[in-house]
């Protein structure tokens, strides 16, 4: 099967899979995402979809060795509050009291069981 070029991504079929896969790029780092189908409109229907993600800011990539434990934080909190969570007032709270003072300032690869054992 031939590669199938979108403007911003691809759907394509690796030899080493029955499915077929596709392809995008978000801020410049390419994801390449299995499909789980053999089916080539399904794929691009879902590469359609995540180039929409792309468009509005929903898909985001991380350098775990650059992104701290407060950014992901704020993401988290920035989910809660797009999707109306009920808890956001809980998980906010929780996240200054308790476990900003310690986790903040971590990078995201530097969080592990040992880190937390050490409060």
């Amino acid at each position: 099967m031939n590669r199938i070029r979108r403007p911003q991504g691809s759907v394509y079929q690796r030899s080493d899979s029955p499915y077929l896969w596709i392809s995008y790029s978000v801020n410049g780092r390419k994801i390449r995402e299995n499909t789980h189908q053999r089916n080539e409109r399904y794929a691009g229907k879902l590469l359609q979809k995540r180039l929409n993600e792309v468009h509005k800011g929903e898909i985001v990539t991380f350098d775990a060795h650059k992104t701290t434990v407060e950014q992901l934080a704020e993401l988290l909190l920035r989910d809660y509050r797009i999707n109306g969570r009920k808890s956001l007032d809980t998980v906010e709270r929780r996240w200054l009291v308790h476990l900003r003072p310690f986790f903040g300032i971590l990078r995201a690869d530097q969080v592990s069981i040992e880190a937390s054992a050490a409060i």
